[in-house]
């Protein structure tokens, strides 16, 4: 507990939302890559690429209909999708080194 309160206070509760969404929006497009095209590295890379894409215009629509555009949230969005990436990566390579 104590450790998500230092991250809320050292980030703040916008930023954190939106790392968030952008690893949900990362996660849908894998997935929808992975059920259209199978599992294969291209199908989950190329869902990579799209859903941190799609993170980063999501994060530009929303900061353009704020009233005070803040690009550290769109940072925050893009490096949602980007921490997602990793963890997806090293899932695959672990699971591809043990079969």
């Amino acid at each position: 507990m104590k450790a998500s309160n230092d991250l809320i206070k050292k980030f703040g509760v916008d930023k954190i939302i939106h790392g968030l969404i952008g690893m949900l929006i990362l996660a849908v497009c894998v997935v929808a890559s992975v059920f259209l095209f199978g599992v294969s590295f291209l199908s989950v890379l190329g869902g990579m690429v799209l859903g941190t894409v799609f993170a980063w215009l999501a994060g530009k629509w929303k900061e353009s209909k704020d009233d005070d555009p803040d690009t550290a949230d769109i940072r925050a969005t893009v490096r949602g999708a980007l921490l997602a990436d990793a963890v997806i990566l090293l899932v695959w390579i672990v699971f591809r080194l043990i079969l």
